[in-house]
């Protein structure tokens, strides 16, 4: 696990933590006020870091945040329900801003000159993985409303096995579907961030159903 990879596992952990303390109905105490802000700050930071200083992901961190915004506004609002979340959204709205001459670049380029290389990528793969994505997290998002039960814990933990699937797997099916390596390093970056999320996720869920 690279650098990258370990510190958005780190960030999805974090993530789900402050959304714990973000959703949590009980009175906070000032030990897990100052954890909440403190971890708070540390993500912020760490989106700014990654977005405006080390630019390997700062595209799909980009894009990510502003589109997952978008449907989470129209599907879901109360997902983004906190400051937090509208913040990271604001953050990326600049280089997005930035940006956007070199996107409409790129995927015109792809759509003019390299309809193969789009289809094979994005059209077969990429496109079909994120609205799976996207319809699975709604989904998931009514059936399972509640923080903590054991059938959210089992549906955490097979999302755990399947991340790790995923990731394990990865090198066979860049090489079987010839999908470009910058993708999968994105899609294995998206990956981690969201097993780290997931693994916290199942750990709080385990120690509150057991105490």
């Amino acid at each position: 696990m690279n650098f990258y990879y370990s510190l958005v596992f780190m960030l999805g952990a974090i993530t789900d933590i402050i959304d714990n303390y973000v959703d949590t109905q009980k009175k906070l105490t000032n030990y897990h006020k100052c954890l909440n802000n403190l971890l708070q700050v540390i993500l912020i930071f760490f989106i700014i870091y990654l977005v405006y200083f080390k630019n390997k992901f700062s595209d799909i961190i980009t894009i990510i945040s502003l589109f997952g915004g978008i449907i989470g506004y129209l599907f879901a609002k109360n997902i983004i329900n906190s400051k937090i979340w509208i913040a990271i959204i604001c953050i990326t709205i600049p280089n997005f801003v930035i940006n956007f001459k070199k996107y409409t670049k790129y995927v015109t380029n792809l759509l003019l000159n390299n309809k193969y290389y789009f289809l094979r990528n994005y059209v077969f793969f990429v496109i079909p993985l994120f609205i799976g994505a996207t319809i699975f997290s709604l989904i998931e998002h009514k059936l399972f409303p509640e923080e903590i039960s054991k059938k959210k814990l089992i549906n955490r933990i097979l999302q755990i096995i399947v991340g790790c699937i995923f990731i394990l797997l990865s090198d066979n099916v860049e090489k079987i579907l010839n999908i470009d390596k910058n993708i999968m390093n994105n899609l294995l970056f998206l990956a981690y961030g969201w097993l780290g999320y997931v693994t916290m996720s199942t750990v709080g869920i385990s120690l509150n159903l057991i105490f």
